[in-house]
């Protein structure tokens, strides 16, 4: 024991020495080491992905065939499905664009779709943030908007070489404009943000600045989806569906309700980056 003490002492001191030179260091030189210590375990985190990847590629290889040809034709019925409306998309595109020309109307950005695989969840924010292995090198910015098939999924907040870290739309700082789909009357444009989720329990979010003059008439709970102001996020995006009736805030002028996010978020294993590009030979919007 009296030869433990002074190594014991030694360490204390070390580290005490060590946290306050991290503290009184510039702020650069922090953000540079932070910025290294990740870059130095992105691979990994790309290998992990790598190797689930493959664990999930020997488990399809072990069905059976009849497994994999329903799995086919299911898959063909899809693309077929998604080619009649990418036409019918590429035929809407070419209209706006003839209409943003006959009218002198400034042209929107054009939107590079960059699909990416979910590399790691953040284990101490599970319903907060998750890893996509595209980053800087594949045209990722900070701010950039994250979808999937199932509607809106979150923002890009931090980017690196390559991978990036989102912040979900279940995060308490996450806000997005958005409109009450239901009633074709009246969609008044509200606030969605995330709230505190509690662990093992379903992501919930809240939906405020609703007049309190709106009426819930399509007799159904009211989707939330993205409003596309802001340029940000496109509109008419799924966000989640209302979990309360509206209730008054104190102040009287509007109110607020609570909204039960998409519990598909657990099992996220790909997403779509929108990044936003301009045509240099339009104006800008």
């Amino acid at each position: 024991m009296r030869e433990a003490t002074p190594s014991l002492s030694r360490s204390l001191a070390i580290m005490v020495a060590a946290i306050a030179l991290w503290w009184v260091a510039p702020g650069a030189l922090r953000r540079l080491a932070r910025e290294s210590f990740y870059e130095l375990q992105a691979p990994l985190l790309l290998a992990e992905s790598r190797l689930r990847d493959l664990r999930l590629y020997w488990e399809a290889s072990s069905r059976s065939k009849d497994e994999l040809l329903a799995a086919a034709r299911d898959l063909a019925r899809s693309n077929a499905d998604l080619a009649v409306r990418l036409a019918q998309t590429d035929a809407l595109r070419a209209e706006n664009r003839r209409l943003e020309e006959a009218l002198a109307l400034p042209s929107r950005p054009h939107i590079r779709q960059v699909v990416a695989r979910v590399a790691q969840r953040d284990i101490g924010r599970w319903w907060s943030r998750v890893t996509l292995a595209k980053g800087r090198v594949h045209g990722v910015k900070e701010g950039c908007s994250v979808i999937n098939g199932g509607g809106v999924v979150g923002r890009v907040v931090l980017v690196h070489a390559a991978t990036c870290e989102v912040e979900l739309v279940t995060d308490p700082s996450f806000r997005i404009s958005a409109t009450l789909e239901g009633d074709e009357r009246e969609r008044p444009v509200v606030v969605y943000k995330g709230a505190t989720t509690i662990p093992f329990e379903i992501p919930r979010g809240q939906v405020s600045h609703i007049p309190s003059a709106f009426k819930n008439t399509a007799g159904h709970p009211l989707q939330i989806v993205s409003s596309g102001l802001g340029g940000v996020f496109l509109g008419g995006l799924y966000i989640g569906t209302l979990e309360t009736d509206p209730v008054e805030t104190s102040d009287g002028l509007f109110r607020e309700a609570s909204v039960r996010v998409r519990p598909d978020l657990l099992d996220l294993q790909e997403a779509t980056i929108l990044v936003p590009q301009w045509d240099p030979g339009r104006s800008l919007p």
